[in-house]
């Protein structure tokens, strides 16, 4: 914990959430061999995951484990780490997993799986030019989880059914996902760029092509600051996915799963504001402190505090937006406002 003096506030939430991370372990005890795996998978390929579903209502913990490994697996087609080639070298355990569940679990799982397949066949071979394609693209490989995720809520019954339009539920859904995807998309550029062979790049060239002739050139000290403004229009066409993701939270009638959608979520606004006019998106790894992640786990516990959350990180891209003369502020100020109302809503000051 030495490593934290220097930011003292950071040392409760982090201690808080290794002892919550210990005990909800030890809901995994006494599994089947197939299940063992599964979980023990499951944390290699994505911890932060891995302890956010730990969390959820005890029914839905399976289905979406297998939803998330499945999709992982089939993402991994195209290129995989050490862990997703033992997840597609092994996947007969991730069947029997599957073959375990509920036939109406299977259904959503199986109908998203399919849906997301044939849309990422569809970009196999095809670049991602304009922003409408960049939409679509993110749409089958995220948009898909979130809109399922919430079916699969809904057809455990952990979830009650949303009051709102089914259109409505489902682009807020993707919407909300969509900002996860964009948000990693932009993160993680340098390390795209700099990985040898170099994988397929998401950024749309309708964006790019406006300020370098390569997406490479970005790495190039004397492109510094086309790349940091690349970067900053990026965000923007994302934060129109924060206002969506704030409007369909206060639908999802069950606690844990609002709370695991809640943790994701704020964590994507945080990255917006930290990678915003920012260079070293193109110079070096740009996350969140353990400590900061750790803050946002202990603070996300119901709808109120949700909101203040996203409140508080949208308030941080604002002033930076400001501060670096950014004329488009309607959407960020329309999310703050947004914010402000559902907390007034459900009886909590500001």
């Amino acid at each position: 914990m030495s490593k934290y003096v220097s930011h003292p506030g950071e040392i409760i939430p982090i201690t808080k959430l290794i002892v919550k991370q210990a005990k909800l372990k030890n809901r995994l005890e006494n599994n089947s061999p197939e299940w063992e795996w599964c979980f023990d998978l499951l944390r290699k390929t994505s911890r932060s995951f891995y302890f956010v579903i730990l969390g959820i209502h005890p029914d839905f913990v399976r289905p979406i484990a297998v939803f998330y490994l499945i999709a992982r697996a089939l993402d991994s087609i195209v290129g995989a780490n050490p862990n997703e080639i033992r997840l597609l070298q092994e996947y007969g355990n991730l069947a029997k997993c599957y073959n375990s569940l509920k036939p109406v679990e299977q259904r959503v799982i199986t109908d998203s799986i399919k849906e997301m397949g044939f849309g990422m066949n569809e970009f196999l071979d095809q670049d991602i030019i304009s922003l409408a394609q960049y939409d679509k693209y993110c749409y089958y490989v995220a948009g898909l989880v979130g809109i399922n995720t919430i079916e699969l809520t809904i057809a455990t019954k952990v979830c009650a059914p949303f009051s709102i339009p089914e259109e409505a539920k489902r682009s807020g859904c993707n919407s909300a996902r969509l900002l996860l995807q964009k948000i990693n998309i932009i993160r993680d550029i340098r390390e795209d760029l700099l990985q040898i062979p170099q994988p397929r790049i998401f950024w749309p060239k309708e964006v790019w092509s406006k300020y370098a002739e390569k997406l490479d050139d970005f790495l190039l000290p004397g492109n510094k600051q086309a790349a940091i403004n690349c970067c900053n229009e990026l965000i923007l066409n994302a934060i129109p996915h924060v206002f969506d993701g704030i409007s369909l939270y206060p639908n999802v009638s069950e606690l844990t799963c609002r709370n695991m959608i809640g943790i994701s979520f704020t964590m994507a606004v945080a990255m917006l504001g930290l990678c915003y006019n920012n260079e070293k998106v193109f110079t070096s790894a740009v996350k969140l402190k353990k400590g900061e992640t750790a803050w946002i786990y202990d603070n996300c516990t119901d709808i109120a505090s949700f909101m203040r959350l996203v409140k508080y990180y949208s308030c941080k891209l604002k002033v930076k937006m400001e501060a670096n003369k950014e004329k488009r502020m309607e959407l960020i100020k329309k999310c703050i406002k947004k914010c402000d109302e559902l907390i007034r809503a459900h009886g909590i000051g500001k």
